[in-house]
This record gives C-alpha cells, sequence and structure tokens, in this order.
C-alpha cells in the first residue's frame, strides 16, 4: 500500500464467505466464468455428499487445532460447517477458534476426534490426559487428514475435506 500497490485482504469465515471471495477474486482478475465454475463444482460436491449423509446418525465430533494448548474449532467456523454438513455434531459450543478445556472434552465425550497433520502426533493425542478417556480414543476413532491445507485454508480445497470428513465419520456410504 505505501508503494501505491492496490493490496485486497480476505479472510472468508464459512462457505459463503468463500464463494464471495472466489467471486471477488474471479472480477478482480476478469476470470468470471472461471470463478462461477469453480463456485459451481464446489456447491455440486457439498450436494453429493449432503445427499450421501442425509438421514443418517449424526456423530459427535472434536476438531483438534492445536494438542499444545488444546485449540479447536468452534461455532461459527468453517470447520464447524464442514463437520456439520459431513453429518457430524460439533461438542464445542464456544465461537471461534478457542482453547478448550479438558474436563469438558471428556465431558462431551466425542465419539470421533478429527484433526490435522500439524496439530500434533496421534500417539501424544491417544496418550493424553482427558483424551485417553473420551470414547473417540477408546475406540480408535481419531483421524487425520491428509494434508492441513483442505481443512485449514478458506478456499475451494474446502470440499477435499469435507469429504474426508464424511468418509471418516460416515464410511458406510463412501465405500
Amino acid at each position: 500500500e505505501n508503494m501505491g500497490i492496490p493490496v485486497l485482504v480476505m479472510e472468508a469465515k464459512n462457505i459463503e464467505g468463500i464463494y464471495k471471495s472466489i467471486k471477488l477474486l474471479a472480477e478482480i482478475t476478469e476470470a468470471e466464468e472461471k470463478g462461477e465454475e469453480i463456485i459451481n463444482g464446489m456447491k455440486t460436491e457439498i450436494n453429493k455428499i449432503k445427499e450421501k449423509v442425509e438421514g443418517l446418525p449424526t456423530i459427535d465430533v472434536f476438531y483438534l487445532v492445536f494438542l499444545d494448548g488444546n485449540w479447536t474449532a468452534g461455532k461459527g467456523t468453517f470447520i464447524d460447517e464442514l463437520i456439520t454438513i459431513a453429518g457430524g455434531r460439533n461438542i464445542v459450543d464456544l465461537e471461534g477458534w478457542p482453547q478448550y478445556s479438558i474436563e469438558e472434552l471428556v465431558k462431551k465425550n466425542p465419539d470421533v476426534i478429527i484433526t490435522a497433520p500439524h496439530a500434533g502426533n496421534v500417539e501424544d493425542i491417544i496418550k493424553a490426559e482427558g483424551y485417553k478417556d473420551t470414547d473417540a480414543v477408546k475406540n480408535g476413532n481419531i483421524f487425520v487428514v491428509s494434508d492441513d491445507n483442505i481443512i485449514s485454508r478458506a478456499s475451494s480445497r474446502l470440499v477435499l475435506g469435507l469429504k474426508e470428513i464424511a468418509e471418516f465419520l460416515h464410511p458406510e456410504v463412501f465405500n
């Protein structure tokens, strides 16, 4: 900005915000048709997943952002939205990206824990105080998405993260 170069900062907090960011970038780069193609592709993939999990039992999920500090994704985040679309229920009732108490984690007792490669070693999670007392750990239901970028970046790649989450929660309809 100090050099007179236009700067654009976008921070999508949900899927609708991602659509708006893609549309804006497409307009700025004069690639409106490509932007619409990307958005429509996302919507198609999301609808396919919604249809597959419709009517299936809702799974209680805890998403671990970082083990060190027990950071998680709460309400109003795109990860919370992905969990819901995939047929889960985020056990975290706080907003944003909070530190979550181990006591609440044990009390809410998730069926599944999902995390990303950067969050911490699965073996450490399994042994961690509180975590080892959850049904998720006892039943071996800790899942790690294949790539941080498909879950932690507000982009069109979130549909890849959504698909993985849905497969973790409802493998019976994705095999």
